[in-house]
């Protein structure tokens, strides 16, 4: 019995296709199948489910926009999932995930898409409308989201989703001069999406904030949102998490991902770099602007720039061939992981609120000098999932380094 997530996800696997529709006849078709799947899914008629769902198939050339209220919200849902086909640089992917996403936003009267827009914006917003596919002088926009805060203040979030494809010709560039511009607004964000990328861009306006984010950060996010909901909201979005999974937008390393890791570190690599971003995400926070960051994707290994008004800095990362009297890789079939302080005035420093997980570097690691390490010492699974263990660990070590260096 298929999901609405099959459902769904059959759908793009018909725009994949590149053909040719004279007559409409094909759409005739794909109106067909859609017909044929809501009716198979166990809620009871393609009518019905489409009533439950607040959605109905709309001209799909028609501009919808989303998040007006009432049972309108999803007006258009399907519809809006049928224009898609691949292009040069954009796959029936991106745009598909962009619609389910908005779809899923706008299902109520705008309370989930404004608690994501505060969630994107870092603010507080009382109701969001977003609308999907926008073009502008600058460029089509994946996603905008308008919002109002409590004093009726004017805001713009614009979400630019990449999957599988590569940032357009100067593409952020030219969103954030379409923000810049905006300049009733009080507030203006950009936000690029994406599975593992960083963007090469460097954001250049002060009057609007830019956001890197992952899916799997929007993963976690509907997840905690839709956890007490049983309105369609609750409904739709579950669904949508459980396609997420099914293409491995989640980014949970699981046991089974991690088996052969030691061996084939390439297979979760991806997964990897991105709790690195996490941590990276925090450390930033703690340097200056005078040095530069260092990425080693090769070796999965970071070294931020200089800590504020110090020469010290943090580098931490994912170890393959550690063994020793507590961690063999080859046997564990795991990664340890290592997170550390390093710098030329490290000897000058107090170091003795360290808890004593942290020390010399090991034997072997001939590049280092003058650190002070903390080795993952016992993997902490949560649920089906180890890269919360992983993760936990940085950030744990991250706020023990902060502590000593504070007090």
């Amino acid at each position: 019995m298929p999901t609405f997530a099959q459902a769904l996800e059959t759908v793009i696997a018909i725009h994949a296709s590149d053909c040719k529709d004279p007559g409409g006849s094909v759409r005739q078709l794909r109106l067909s199948l859609a017909r044929d799947l809501w009716q198979s899914l166990p809620i009871g008629s393609w009518q019905r489910n489409v009533e439950n769902a607040g959605i109905c198939c709309a001209d799909p050339g028609r501009e919808v926009r989303k998040g007006d209220g009432g049972g309108s919200a999803l007006t258009g849902f399907l519809g809006s999932l049928f224009r898609y086909r691949a292009t040069e640089g954009r796959t029936p992917a991106e745009d598909f995930f962009t619609e389910a996403l908005s779809g899923v936003l706008a299902s109520d009267d705008g309370e989930t898409a404004a608690a994501f827009a505060s969630w994107l914006a870092e603010d507080e917003f009382e109701r969001a409308w977003v609308v999907t596919q926008k073009v502008v002088d600058e460029g089509r926009l994946d996603m905008e989201f308008e919002a109002r805060d409590a004093g009726g203040g004017r805001h713009l979030v614009v979400l630019e989703n990449k999957l599988g494809a590569t940032e357009g010709e100067n593409q952020l560039a030219r969103y954030e001069c379409y923000l810049a511009r905006q300049e009733e607004a009080a507030g203006r964000t950009l936000v690029y999406l994406t599975r593992y990328e960083k963007p090469d861009w460097t954001a250049s306006s002060e009057r609007v904030s830019f956001m890197n984010l992952h899916w799997s950060d929007v993963y976690d996010w509907l997840t905690a949102w839709v956890e007490r909901r049983g309105d369609r909201t609750g409904v739709l979005g579950r669904e949508l998490l459980v396609l997420m999974e099914e293409w491995g937008m989640e980014m949970g390393l699981g046991a089974q991902d991690l088996a052969a890791a030691v061996a084939y570190k390439t297979r979760v690599q991806p997964q990897l770099l991105q709790i690195l971003d996490r941590v990276w995400a925090e450390c930033k926070k703690d340097c200056g602007t005078g040095s530069q960051w260092n990425y080693d994707r090769n070796r999965i290994r970071y070294s931020s720039a200089y800590l504020e008004d110090s020469d010290l800095y943090y580098m931490f990362g994912f170890d393959f061939t550690r063994s020793d009297g507590e961690w063999n890789a080859s046997r564990l079939q795991l990664p340890s992981a290592y997170f550390a302080i390093c710098g030329k005035g490290l000897g000058e420093r107090d170091w003795s609120g360290l808890s004593a997980e942290w020390g010399e570097p090991p034997r072997g690691w001939t590049d280092w000098t003058n650190e002070r390490v903390r080795q993952l010492a016992t993997v902490r699974t949560v649920g089906a999932s180890l890269h919360q263990s992983y993760l936990g660990f940085f950030l744990e070590s991250l706020e023990e380094a902060r502590k000593t260096m504070a007090g």
